[in-house]
């Protein structure tokens, strides 16, 4: 529904989540998408109190959807540093493409053993690549 556009709908559908990671993630989108960006900010610092430890890929891929490549960089070396189980899973979902003209993301792909010519190392965020996300953002 977010990626459609519907964002009053997609913020009901998310009223209903029952777990609470979801239901931050989700919301965090929403009010970022709607330009609400105070509540964005809140739901984005409570995702971090409850599941930095253990959601760093996550909290990487929060990071790039805000465009705040920095910090989105930081937390995904402290995937690669945990060995996020997440982290491979995750390297295709569409904000992630916001980093592909980074120097660092290049650098990054590379470090986790892509081969060379791999799709993750296009710096073209247009282009028609294989989206296997199951993210509803």
């Amino acid at each position: 529904m977010l990626r459609q556009g519907r964002y009053q709908d997609a913020l009901s559908e998310s009223e209903k989540e029952p777990h609470e990671f979801w239901k931050l993630y989700t919301q965090h989108c929403i009010f970022l998408a709607l330009g609400q960006k105070r509540k964005a900010d809140s739901l984005l610092k409570e995702f971090i109190r409850q599941y930095s430890q253990t959601h760093p890929t996550t909290l990487a891929y929060l990071y790039a959807c805000r465009g705040e490549e920095d910090k989105a960089f930081t937390w995904l070396e402290t995937a690669y540093a945990q060995r996020d189980p997440n982290l491979v899973m995750k390297m295709n979902y569409t904000y992630f493409r916001n980093l592909h003209h980074d120097p660092r993301w290049q650098a990054f792909v590379g470090k986790m053993g892509f081969p060379e010519g791999h799709w993750l190392l296009e710096q073209d965020i247009y282009r028609e690549a294989p989206d296997h996300s199951s993210s509803i953002v």
